[in-house]
């Protein structure tokens, strides 16, 4: 109960603040996969409504959810200005999580490894996971200079054609993974 009223707090306040890129279509309410192609079709169609060769860059960031890095995630929930209070609570919800496998051999009594803690990942199955993934990819926004929509953790990165910017948007994608993700 608790994690719903501080996820629909954070939500209120990413939306009232504009703090997401309106390029973000994954968790969102009034944005799809619908909607994401539909705005990437119409800025493609325009460009060469104008004359204009276009690149298009399709990217999958695997596993994203299971990679992002605890140790970037207080920088970023900080700057984002939510109460300070709430970023201790979350940092603490996420960093002292720890986890075990489970195992069923053929005799079906299950055997469990030890408890392990949790360095990295979004929490699966958690209020939370959504918008908290939400806030640590639309960091990636600061690092593009061309055209990018994203559905969750797939971005399309798009602009007129030309080599130099193409290749250094994937430069600094590259950059920015390294910072983000195991």
């Amino acid at each position: 109960m608790l994690e719903s009223i501080v996820n629909d707090s954070i939500l209120k306040h990413l939306t009232t603040n504009k703090i997401l890129s309106p390029k973000q279509h994954g968790f969102q309410s009034g944005k799809s996969i619908e909607t994401n192609l539909l705005e990437s079709y119409k800025e493609i169609s325009n460009l060469i409504d104008h004359g204009h060769v276009v690149d298009l860059l399709l990217q999958d960031f695997a596993k994203a959810f299971d990679k992002v890095l605890h140790s970037q995630k207080h920088p970023i929930i900080s700057t984002i200005g939510i109460n300070q209070a709430v970023v201790d609570w979350l940092m603490n919800f996420l960093t002292n999580c720890k986890q075990e496998v489970c195992l069923f051999p053929t005799d079906g009594q299950p055997i469990y490894s030890d408890k392990a803690k949790v360095m990295s990942r979004v929490l699966r199955g958690t209020v939370l996971d959504p918008t908290l993934f939400l806030i640590y990819i639309n960091d990636i926004f600061n690092h593009i200079d061309n055209g990018m929509h994203l559905f969750t953790d797939d971005a399309k990165l798009l602009g007129i054609a030309c080599p130099q910017s193409i290749q250094h948007n994937i430069d600094e994608l590259q950059v920015w993974t390294q910072d983000w993700f195991l």
